[in-house]
C-alpha cells in the first residue's frame, strides 16, 4: 500500500498551522480591547513560534509509525481529514476565517477553536512517531491543551465583566 503521508508530510502540515497561528494570534492582538487580553495574544504568539522552531527540527528526522488498520487506507483518510478541516490547513481559507473576526470576542472564540483542532491533530502526530520525536509531540500537545485552558478562563471573565 502506498502512503499518502510521509513523516515530512505531516510535520509539514503542523508547520503551516503553526506559521498560520502566529500571523492569527499577531491579527487577534490588534482587535484586543484590554491589556490582558492582548498579553494573553502576545503570549500565545511566543508560543505558536516556538513550537514552530520544533516541528522545523523535528522536520530533520521524523519517520513515521503505520498504526494498524482494521481496512486499507483507513489511516490515511483519516489523516487527510483531520488535515483537511483544521482552521488553519490551508493559508486561503486561513485569511477568509481571519477577516470575518470583528472583535476580541470572536477573535477568542476562533481562537478556542484553533487550539481543539491543534490538539487533535498533534495527538494523532505523536501516535505516528516514536523515541524522542513522540515525547516532544505529546509535550507539545500539554501545551496546547494548557492554550485551550487559558483561553476559555478568558472568555468566561470576559462574559462576566
Amino acid at each position: 500500500m502506498n502512503c499518502l503521508f510521509s513523516g515530512g508530510q505531516v510535520v509539514d502540515l503542523a508547520i503551516r498551522i503553526e506559521k498560520s497561528g502566529v500571523a492569527f494570534y499577531e491579527k487577534a492582538k490588534a482587535k484586543a480591547e484590554s491589556e490582558e487580553v492582548a498579553k494573553i495574544f502576545e503570549h500565545l504568539i511566543g508560543e505558536e513560534k516556538k513550537h514552530l522552531e520544533t516541528f522545523q527540527t523535528l522536520l530533520k528526522d521524523i519517520e513515521l509509525v503505520r498504526p494498524p488498520e482494521q481496512y486499507e487506507g483507513e489511516w490515511d483518510a483519516y489523516l487527510a481529514a483531520a488535515a483537511e478541516e483544521h482552521v488553519f490547513s490551508d493559508d486561503a481559507l486561513a485569511q477568509e476565517a481571519m477577516a470575518r473576526i470583528a472583535g476580541q470576542t470572536d477573535a477568542i472564540q476562533f481562537a478556542i477553536g484553533f487550539e481543539k483542532d491543534s490538539i487533535l491533530l498533534f495527538h494523532e502526530l505523536s501516535g505516528l512517531v516514536c523515541g524522542k520525536n513522540k515525547d516532544v509531540v505529546d509535550r507539545l500537545v500539554k501545551e496546547e491543551r494548557e492554550h485551550l485552558r487559558k483561553l476559555s478562563e478568558l472568555k468566561k471573565s470576559l462574559a462576566n465583566a
